[in-house]
């Protein structure tokens, strides 16, 4: 006889003669039941904390995993991630203390780039798999923000809780003021640029988006090569008011696994 059977017969032979029914051990019993599951997800919760990045709790890691995004993972195999089978990025490693000091004061997060570069298999929900998968780690880490997504192809393009998303061609100087325009918001705390990592579709969003980046804050290239980076030095030189890092972090079962953070005076 199972730990449940025993305890809910022994509850029913203790409440004979008693106003306790069988109803109320059942809801009891069920009530325990339920306790006993949450005790489980807090488990398994602190159990992948426990085996995070040593550089920081891995929470974002841990996100990554939840919904599929490649940016980083518990795991650098990769295997977290069914719907992308290749080697993750590790930018959460820097993201963790990058975003710290504006996780809850952040109000406004914008990312280029929704989907992924091919048409994936559909998922459960109707949406390609991996499709807003960045846009969901965001909108959990950052509690208190409105998150922002643009992408070229409408087919990638949802509303969910506070993300919105709308086309953008970041190729259009006109695309992009456009964009930002219609958003209504004219200072973004973070803006991630994960669309077409050509350094010409780059400068031109960097360009016309960073008007409405709010002072002090953070503008982010993800996936660059080296040859990308060194262009976009050159650019840099010419622009004032901003403080640039170029974060090479390439391994050798992630290609072009580099960072350009730009931060606003």
């Amino acid at each position: 006889m199972s730990q449940r059977a025993e305890f809910l017969r022994e509850k029913i032979r203790r409440s004979q003669g008693r106003e306790e029914t069988v109803a109320d051990v059942y809801r009891e019993l069920k009530a325990l039941r339920y306790e006993q599951r949450l005790w489980q997800k807090t488990a398994r919760a602190v159990e992948n904390i426990l085996h995070a990045p040593d550089t920081g709790y891995g929470e974002l890691a841990l996100l990554c995993d939840r919904y599929g995004c490649n940016k980083g993972s518990l795991s650098k195999s990769g295997k977290h991630h069914p719907y992308y089978p290749m080697p993750p990025h590790t930018y959460t490693e820097v993201y963790e203390t990058l975003f710290a000091p504006v996780r809850l004061t952040a109000r406004h997060v914008f990312e280029c780039g929704v989907g992924m570069e091919s048409h994936e298999p559909r998922t459960g929900s109707g949406g390609r798999a991996g499709t807003g998968a960045s846009l969901r780690v965001w909108q959990d880490f950052f509690p208190h923000a409105e998150i922002w997504g643009g992408d070229i192809d409408p087919e990638t393009l949802f509303q969910e809780g506070r993300i919105h998303t709308a086309l953008l061609d970041q190729t259009s100087s006109e695309s992009v003021k456009a964009f930002f325009t219609n958003t209504g918001v004219a200072d973004f705390d973070i803006m991630i640029d994960d669309g077409l990592h050509t350094f010409q579709a780059a400068r031109c969003l960097f360009d016309h988006a960073e008007p409405y980046l709010a002072s002090g804050g953070l503008y982010i290239i993800e996936d660059l090569s080296t040859e990308f980076i060194h262009k976009f030095q050159q650019h840099m030189c010419k622009r004032e008011g901003f403080a640039t890092k170029y974060l090479l972090m390439e391994t050798p079962d992630c290609w072009a696994n580099n960072l350009i953070v730009v931060r606003k005076s």
